[in-house]
């Protein structure tokens, strides 16, 4: 009990402390802008958003000029980008949004070859397209974002057939985790330097091969969750320091383990998983990326949806 004054003992509040309220976590602030997909029956050209401060349900945004799934996207503090993709036949469309201003995308331009299984990274300048499982997915594509138009070649990743999963970075550098190519699953994860063009470098291994996840990063670490992988879905959620090299280390689980690209976006404080296939599955993850563990549930989506592609206006590419 508190004394005449109104004071609480240490003791009296250590006696009490179980019945204090927990306080919320703080997942950082904005919105995870997710675009394309398939819900089974139907490919996708909706653009939603879902808020990083509150598990509520998403809002519509807009539409993508093209319904399609399998696709990558990246983001500028200003103007989200997707590009890629697939309706049964390859595509090269690349096309924008004002991430201020809900509305319809823009066409930005073509990639140098039609993809789909699309990795999309960015910093606030510069945003790169990698991979596909069709010949000549070992290109890297660059684009500046904030000029719409085609884009150029950067370099090549080292290996053909490579699936590109998500990709992130600090605003130096860009993480290219490769999963998947001719050879099967792969581990791999490499890295370019944004502001020179070139090939990617050999960066480590993931701790599980698997392609298809949701990746994201604050501006010194990067997460690789979940994916496609030998042994069936994978839930497991890798780590790396973005400024050095080495092999990821193990970060914790998201739940359900599933593949098939759920929308996946990051600011600078938390990683968002939303959807997949597990099969479809309209469950959304969240993690705090500087703290080790599981991830929590953060709602689910109104449609169940897979093969679609998520990016925000405040990733570590950014910050």
């Amino acid at each position: 009990m508190p004394n005449y004054q109104g004071v609480w003992s240490l003791s009296a509040q250590y006696q009490n402390s179980t019945g204090w309220p927990t306080p919320p976590v703080n997942y950082g602030s904005g919105v995870a802008h997710l675009g394309g997909g398939f819900d089974t029956t139907t490919y996708s050209n909706q653009i939603i958003t879902k808020s990083f401060e509150t598990s509520g349900t998403t809002s519509d945004f807009g539409d993508l000029t093209l319904a399609r799934q399998s696709l990558g996207a990246l983001a500028s503090s200003t103007r989200g980008v997707w590009g890629g993709g697939t309706t049964g036949s390859s595509s090269n469309v690349m096309d924008y949004v004002t991430l201020a201003s809900a509305g319809n995308a823009t066409d930005f331009g073509d990639l140098n070859t039609a993809a789909y299984n699309k990795g999309g990274l960015s910093n606030d300048t510069r945003g790169l397209f990698w991979g596909g499982p069709n010949t000549n997915s070992n290109y890297i594509d660059y684009i500046t974002i904030a000029s719409a138009g085609n884009a150029s070649d950067f370099g090549d990743i080292t290996m053909q057939y490579a699936s590109g999963n998500p990709g992130f970075g600090s605003t130096t550098r860009g993480i290219l985790p490769i999963g998947r190519s001719s050879n099967g699953f792969d581990s791999v994860i490499e890295y370019v330097t944004y502001a020179t063009t070139g090939n990617s470098v050999d960066f480590g291994d993931m701790t599980v091969a698997r392609n298809k996840g949701a990746n994201g990063s604050s501006s010194t670490r990067g997460l690789m969750a979940m994916g496609e992988a030998s042994a069936g879905d994978s839930d497991v959620i890798d780590y790396i320091t973005i400024a050095s090299t080495g092999n990821a280390t193990d970060f914790g689980d998201m739940t359900p383990a599933r593949d098939n690209y759920p929308a996946a976006a990051s600011n600078s404080t938390a990683l968002m998983a939303c959807g997949g296939q597990y099969p479809n599955v309209a469950n959304t993850n969240i993690v705090l990326i500087a703290t080790i563990g599981n991830a929590a549930d953060w709602g689910d989506l109104t449609t169940a949806v897979r093969g679609w592609a998520g990016c925000s206006g405040s990733h570590g590419g950014i910050a």
